[in-house]
């Protein structure tokens, strides 16, 4: 991904969590919500339209430059080596499996807990969440 579209992208995800639409930002620059499409879309910004959106989520450049070098640096592939390791040990792989979908093993879900009556156990359990019988062991 180049600097231009990851940027593009980190400010997306900012606009979305603070719950700012198109529509929103086609107002602030006095834009129509098609051109504001069209402008993240070809990833075509000035630099008084990009400091403008930003204001929008009481952000600056500087604040998505930040996030996209942190994201940069997050692991995107495993080596051979690693992936055979993971593949294994039952542990590794559902650890694997909860850490790709963000989900915490920690804590029971309303699910979990309708379809084992010890669910409940996951969390206090000293041999781990997997061993404890509440977790599936299909995948």
């Amino acid at each position: 991904m180049t600097t231009t579209s990851g940027l593009v992208e980190v400010l997306k995800r900012e606009l979305k969590s603070h719950g700012i639409t198109y529509a929103q930002v086609a107002r602030k620059l006095n834009l129509s919500e098609a051109s504001v499409k069209r402008m993240f879309s070809r990833r075509d910004f000035t630099l008084k339209r990009l400091d403008q959106v930003c204001q929008l989520t009481q952000g600056e450049f500087s604040d998505l430059a930040h996030a996209l070098a942190r994201e940069e640096k997050l692991v995107s592939r495993l080596s051979l080596e690693q992936e055979k390791e993971i593949a294994s040990s039952i542990k590794l792989f559902l650890v694997a499996v909860c850490v790709l979908n963000h989900v915490d093993p920690t804590r029971s879900s309303p699910s979990t807990r309708s379809r084992s009556p010890n669910a409940s156990s996951c969390s206090s359990s000293s041999t781990g969440w997997a061993s404890s019988g509440c977790c599936p062991t299909t995948v």
